[in-house]
């Protein structure tokens, strides 16, 4: 698992946070703001890299198995006597 690191050396600087919890499942929402838009590029290819890793590491959903023959076309056609003309 890759790991997102924020540096305080003055290029970013936390603008503010919000962590919520709701019903078993957590959010941290996190708003940083950058000096320069390079600093951020970099942030953003970062995080594209780690979103694209978790992406991959799901697991496929499994192909759907094929429809069972309907029971009424597994039957024998009924014998009718032949038309009279």
């Amino acid at each position: 698992m890759a790991t997102f690191m924020l540096y305080a050396d003055g290029r970013a600087r936390l603008r503010s946070y919000t962590a919520t919890s709701k019903a078993g499942r957590h959010t941290l929402k996190i708003e940083v703001e950058y000096t320069t838009a390079v600093d951020m590029g970099f942030d953003v290819e970062h995080l594209d890299e780690i979103a694209a890793a978790m992406k991959a590491a799901r697991a496929p959903k499994p192909a759907p198995k094929p429809a069972k023959p309907r029971a009424i076309a597994a039957q024998r056609p009924l014998m009718l006597p032949a038309p009279e003309e």
